[in-house]
């Protein structure tokens, strides 16, 4: 077994102290874990990694070659953040990335400003009239309801507590402290949009009323535009 590999599956980091991390991260191959392992690690599947891989291939920022972690590292470190929600400490004391806590914190910064950057626009956008009448059309054929455009909900992802002057604004009806992210996806399940900007306790109707989707449909309401809608809980 890859010594990465085996090395992920120990709880106590004293175990692997005494091998440098360098040679952990020279020695990790992420492509060598299972399938299933690796989609329960990362959320997605090998081939959407790669092609991650590929489009950030030019976007590194550049940093010196003797400590420079590779790109699949990174953007491992980067997935396996989001998937847990971990925060750096945990995740960097995972073997699997062999990464310091401060690297872990540049590490997220770099990737999600990538994405932010080159990746998110080209995938998360408004649909074309096209894709909207293939979404109705979609539906309609499921549901015999006509004139679906999207589907909307709320997500707390959860944060740390920001502090006293603002924790009451982040604490949710759940009782944990979040941001409400609020998500609209077509009929494949496709996000075409995303607001996470406000707190936790924030109602979902109080993220809609304030979002662009809203002012959007208004302005094809006012503009004569009938029978369309999106769905929500």
């Amino acid at each position: 077994m890859n010594i990465s590999v085996a090395l992920f599956f120990m709880d106590d980091e004293e175990e692997v102290q005494n091998v440098p991390r360098r040679h952990l991260r020279d020695a990790s191959n992420l492509f060598e874990v299972p399938n299933n392992q690796f989609v329960a690690n990362f959320r997605v599947s090998k081939e959407v990694f790669r092609a991650l891989l590929d489009m950030m291939e030019e976007k590194w920022v550049a940093g010196c070659r003797t400590t420079q972690i590779r790109p699949d590292l990174k953007l491992g470190t980067f997935l396996r953040f989001l998937a847990t929600g971990s925060y750096q400490q945990n995740l960097g004391n995972e073997a699997l990335t062999s990464t310091a806590k401060s690297t872990v914190s540049r590490t997220i910064a770099e990737c999600l400003q990538i994405f932010e950057d080159h990746i998110c626009g080209q995938w998360i956008k408004k649909p074309t009239l096209t894709e909207e009448r293939n979404t109705m059309e979609a539906f309609y054929e499921r549901t015999m309801f006509p004139g679906i455009v999207g589907c909307v909900d709320g997500t707390h992802i959860r944060i740390k507590s920001p502090g006293d002057e603002l924790k009451a604004l982040y604490y949710n009806r759940k009782g944990y402290y979040s941001i409400n992210a609020m998500v609209i996806c077509d009929h494949k399940m496709r996000i075409t949009f995303v607001d996470a900007r406000h707190p936790g306790s924030n109602h979902d109707a109080f993220v809609w009323e304030r979002s662009d989707p809203d002012k959007c449909m208004q302005r094809e309401f006012d503009n004569g535009k009938r029978n369309f809608w999106i769905l929500g809980e």
